[in-house]
């Protein structure tokens, strides 16, 4: 990771705009960096989009979501 990096997941912490998931996005945002440092996206069969829930990676995508199913995610994993 880099300095920029760092940055982000500090400002997910201390930034009041993610005062209820703050934990939960920083966390996360280091496991998806964890992912692209040991190269686990390589495997193009897997898909380089993911879903990140509490630390564990539960799908892989091999194309960015639709907005339909986006809101679908959004109301099964609220913040």
């Amino acid at each position: 990771m880099n300095e920029n990096d760092h940055c982000e997941i500090f400002d997910f912490i201390v930034d009041p705009e993610w005062k209820d998931v703050r934990a939960e996005i920083a966390t996360n945002t280091l496991v998806y960096h964890y992912l692209i440092e040991s190269r686990t996206f390589e495997d193009k069969l897997k898909g380089s989009y993911v879903l990140i829930v509490h630390e564990k990676v539960l799908k892989y995508y091999e194309k960015d979501i639709s907005s339909e199913d986006y809101e679908v995610l959004k109301k099964k994993y609220p913040e």
